[in-house]
């Protein structure tokens, strides 16, 4: 099993409420899942603040370690709390059509599990209530790169609700797994895709009374490859549904971009398949243009589901919070002074995006003490900015603006290029540049911001072609227009 950084697994007994609904009755999947937490209790229980601490006996990468701290600072805004609820939504509504112990559901679940029965010959349990709806529910979480979608989905998910249930109701004594995460792969191929998949729910069970049931293994053939993909799709359902699997969450969705057309049509047939069949709803978390996935295709448009898309702290009630929550952690030697002038700074730099506005503070605060002043400034402010997001000045003014389209890509460039991802930063930034719009001065000044993120990287020979084809994009589109040409100007 892969050593990715994993959280910790929550594993609790059930507790059985009154049904709210009746449809929910008799079913242990609704009636063992937590009450929905109120918003002021929510807000309470997911806001993290930072404090300051004695520093005078800290050496100097000591003090900047604990400065890294400032990393883990989480501000609960109204859109997180309408999050949470539309995510608790379709994990209760995922499982109306899914009680364990109706003899029709264990009948479909056999179904499932035999290979014999095709995937378009499954007969789905009678439906509750007569309600119309034969596939689950899904969702497609969105935002610009910086925005916290992967942090907040996974802060909800963790804080909020169980990982898994250990059930004792009536003759059902199974385990129940509420949710699971995965990454999408660099390379958006299906077969990792699905072994990342089983390798999770491994990990999941590993933590509990079941054991490691070692489902990644069944993904491959007796060569240690891959296995014909309808037979992996098979076995990947089969092990969903024995574990009442209540929420599939799939993050870095925009990597389907970098892909072919085929590719990106059979993994969101996928998907399709597994909500089909299953009534497993789906949460996809990507960038806004991973949404033009779906746009071609009216059935694939269904499946994109709801798109809740998470805004960058602008609102006065959210950016006074956050503000406030930085200027309290005090980590120099002379007291940071809050200004109106700084403030406006900071959210002019950053976008309000969360972040980059905590990242740009942290490095300031850093900058500030290597330098041996330990006071902030605007000169340092913008100084760090430079020098640590170059990528960031054109889709900062995009975001401010209002403006959306492939300068904003580049904040995922730098995401990317942030957490040393070379290959997928170059890809989606040659498919980006190809979109801009850009000429002149313009196009020259995004190509000197690209080289200064690549600064002391080396990189090998397949990137630095590809980085060639990027400059020459630039190169021809800062020719298509003679005399001195800015951003600003287009």
């Amino acid at each position: 099993m892969s050593n990715k950084k994993r959280l910790p697994v929550r594993v609790a007994k059930a507790r059985y409420r009154e049904p709210t609904n009746p449809a929910y009755a008799g079913n242990p999947l609704i009636l063992a899942l937590p009450p929905c937490v109120e918003p002021i209790r929510m807000k309470k229980l997911l806001t993290v603040t930072v404090p300051s601490f004695e520093f005078e006996d800290l050496s100097l990468s000591e003090r900047e370690g604990r400065i890294k701290e400032l990393r883990n600072l989480r501000i609960m805004s109204t859109q997180y709390l309408d999050f949470y609820q539309s995510v608790y939504n379709l994990i209760e509504s995922g499982y109306v059509q899914r009680n364990p112990l109706k003899v029709d559901v264990i009948a479909w679940s056999y179904d499932i599990a035999d290979p014999s029965v095709s995937l378009d010959e499954l007969e789905q349990p009678s439906l509750i209530n007569g309600l119309k709806e034969t596939t689950s529910g899904a969702m497609f979480l969105t935002g610009f790169s910086g925005n916290g979608k992967s942090t907040i989905s996974e802060h909800i998910l963790f804080n909020l609700m169980p990982q898994v249930l250990e059930h004792n109701y009536e003759n059902f004594n199974e385990l129940q797994i509420v949710y699971l995460k995965v990454d999408f792969p660099h390379d958006a191929k299906r077969p990792e895709l699905i072994y990342r998949i089983a390798e999770e729910l491994d990990w999941v069970l590993s933590k509990t009374s079941y054991g490691d049931p070692l489902y990644r293994k069944t993904m491959l053939n007796n060569k240690g490859e891959y296995k014909a993909i309808n037979r992996m799709l098979e076995l990947l359902m089969t092990q969903l549904n024995r574990h009442h699997v209540g929420l599939l969450v799939v993050d870095e969705f925009q990597t389907l971009l970098i892909s072919s057309l085929r590719y990106r049509q059979e993994v969101i047939q996928m998907f399709d398949d597994i909500s089909n069949s299953l009534y497993t709803p789906l949460l996809k978390i990507g960038t806004p243009d991973a949404l033009g996935l779906f746009e071609k295709n009216s059935r694939h448009k269904r499946r994109q589901g709801e798109v809740f898309e998470l805004k960058p702290f602008t609102d006065e009630h959210t950016r006074e919070r956050i503000l406030k929550a930085l200027y309290e952690f005090q980590p120099l030697r002379k007291i940071i002074q809050r200004t109106k002038e700084i403030d406006e700074l900071l959210f002019n730099l950053s976008g309000g995006v969360p972040d980059y506005l905590i990242g740009l503070w942290q490095a300031v605060l850093v900058e500030a003490i290597r330098s041996g002043k330990e006071r902030i400034s605007k000169q340092l402010i913008m100084q760090v900015f430079r020098k640590r997001y170059p990528l960031l000045r054109y889709a900062i003014q995009c975001i401010n603006t209002g403006k959306k389209g492939p300068f904003a890509d580049l904040i995922t460039v730098q995401q990317y290029f942030d957490n040393e991802r070379v290959d997928s930063a170059l890809k989606y930034l040659h498919q980006s540049v190809q979109k801009m719009d850009v000429t002149g001065k313009a196009a020259e000044d995004i190509e000197k911001d690209i080289l200064d993120s690549l600064e002391g990287m080396v990189l090998k020979p397949a990137q630095y072609k590809k980085l060639e084809k990027i400059k020459e994009s630039l190169a021809n589109k800062k020719n298509g227009l003679s005399g001195p040409q800015t951003l600003e100007h287009k």
